[in-house]
């Protein structure tokens, strides 16, 4: 790389750095308000309340699955046109549209609150068939469940596959993953934390949250470092690893597949076991579960 060029490649990502800290302290900032004025409430809207919907930390957090999903959108760009000029050493450029698809449904999703409205009732009427432990289980995670397996894997194999050359937005991309996994695990056990009391409950949401938002940023994050890489750092050497890319299923992504699996089934396990203990316990039930089955 010339030394003009290595500028240029320096400069953009420092300005990626500078724009993931921005963003982590943003949403630091939202936990700040949440933990000052959870209650504080203007307009028929708890404005601050992370575990409340159509107020800032919803915009927040809709506007970073947005990027996201823009961020694909720029990595398929790139890809697509160094493919057309050049010999072809991206693998499959449209499988970031899937990303892109996946990033604006989840914006979409946060706005709207689909995911916790969509068939409530019913999975709960066949939940509460499953025993009574897995009524103490966030019933949306179980109607979503095999979606969700399948978008992690997605993720997993096509960013080990694309990001192997890219050290930075490899680590970041997998540290967004397991930030998502350990959100999602929280808010398997959330009738725990709500049986403990209001502020017990209110750690767990700002613990969660965060490490959903903080999930996204480190996702966008990685997106931009190898878009940077792409336009401004494709050297010979990192050529020769994308050159050699030409499975999703290798021995690393395989390594890294084992490990999301491993994760997932001890968060099963952990949320199943809270859950067997709630019901060990008789503690209460889920309101919407009780306003589900007597419906």
């Amino acid at each position: 790389m010339s030394e003009a060029n290595y500028d240029k490649y320096f400069d953009q990502l420092q300005k990626a750095k500078n724009f993931l800290l921005v963003m982590l302290i943003a949403a630091g900032l939202l936990g700040v308000l949440h933990f000052l004025f959870a209650g504080l409430k203007e307009g028929g809207v708890y404005w601050f309340n992370l575990d409340k919907e159509r107020n800032l930390p919803t915009w927040f957090s809709g506007m970073l699955f947005f990027l996201f999903g823009c961020s694909a959108l720029v990595a398929y760009y790139f890809e697509r046109n160094y493919n057309s000029h050049k010999q072809e050493f991206f693998r499959l450029p449209v499988l970031w549209l899937g990303i892109s698809l996946i990033g604006f449904a989840l914006s979409l999703d946060e706005m709207t609150i689909l995911h916790e409205n969509l068939f409530w009732k019913e999975i709960r009427n066949v939940s509460s068939q499953m025993g009574e432990s897995v009524k103490y289980i966030t019933q949306w995670q179980i109607l979503f469940a095999p979606g969700i397996l399948i978008v992690l894997i997605y993720f997993l194999l096509f960013f080990s596959n694309r990001f192997g050359s890219s050290k930075g937005a490899l680590i970041s991309s997998f540290a967004g993953i397991g930030m998502w996994i350990l959100s999602q695990s929280l808010e398997g056990i959330r009738q725990v934390f709500i049986n403990s009391g209001p502020e017990i409950y209110s750690l767990q949401v700002l613990t969660e949250e965060l490490l959903e938002m903080f999930g996204a940023i480190f996702l966008i994050y990685s997106v931009v470092n190898h878009v940077i890489d792409i336009v401004y750092d494709l050297s010979e050497e990192r050529k020769e690893k994308l050159s050699r890319a030409s499975k999703f299923l290798t021995k690393k992504s395989a390594l890294a597949l084992g490990t999301l699996f491993i994760l997932l089934i001890l968060a099963g396990g952990v949320i199943y076991k809270f859950a067997k203990i709630q019901k060990e316990e008789n503690a209460p039930v889920p309101k919407l579960f009780e306003k589900a089955i007597n419906k």
